[in-house]
């Protein structure tokens, strides 16, 4: 969605140019897509196996949805470089992962929002619980500059490797939507 562009109006009277119905048509378009942020949620339908003391960028094979503009968007594509969500368009944007570790109450568990595959923008790091079963989630808000992308990365110290759960509408889920 382009960005709006103030008009000057001015009446007939003083000088103004009567504005047309394409001008109106196009007024009207922007108003109904002013709903239709950028936005995908995807996920992955199956576990993935975390590698002892490494971050891996998650693997996300299914989208709850992925829009801009009120037609279907490119953020996400499930299956080339389907780790990342890439901004189509500029600005501000919320940006949300969650995981949940199968049972395991040894070492620690950490979830990562990673942007353009180098600089870390959001981290939560924690100790399992004693049930063994590390639930985390992480969020930032962060501007976004077209064709900038985040992945989700899972990191785990239970001394082997450990699944990330595929858990319904929870795990692994991963989202960002324009705010700004």
């Amino acid at each position: 969605m382009a960005r709006y562009t103030p008009q000057t109006w001015a009446d007939l009277l003083a000088g103004g140019t009567p504005t047309s119905a394409a001008r109106f048509n196009q007024i009207e378009a922007n108003i109904k897509n002013a709903d239709y942020r950028a936005a995908a949620r995807v996920f992955h339908n199956a576990a993935q196996s975390i590698t002892n003391n490494t971050a891996t960028a998650l693997a996300f094979n299914s989208e709850r949805y992925d829009q801009e503009n009120n037609t279907a968007s490119t953020i996400h594509d499930t299956v080339t470089n389907n780790s990342r969500l890439t901004c189509r368009t500029a600005g501000v944007y919320e940006i949300k992962g969650c995981i949940e570790f199968a049972g395991n109450s040894t070492g620690d568990r950490a979830i990562s929002i990673r942007l353009n595959g180098t600089t870390v923008i959001g981290t939560d790091y924690r100790a399992v619980p004693a049930s063994g079963v590390g639930r985390i989630s992480v969020s930032s808000a962060y501007a976004l500059a077209v064709n900038d992308y985040v992945e989700l990365l899972a990191f785990q110290t239970s001394g082997g490797s450990l699944n990330v759960n595929s858990t319904g509408n929870y795990s692994p889920e991963f989202s960002m939507v324009l705010v700004a």
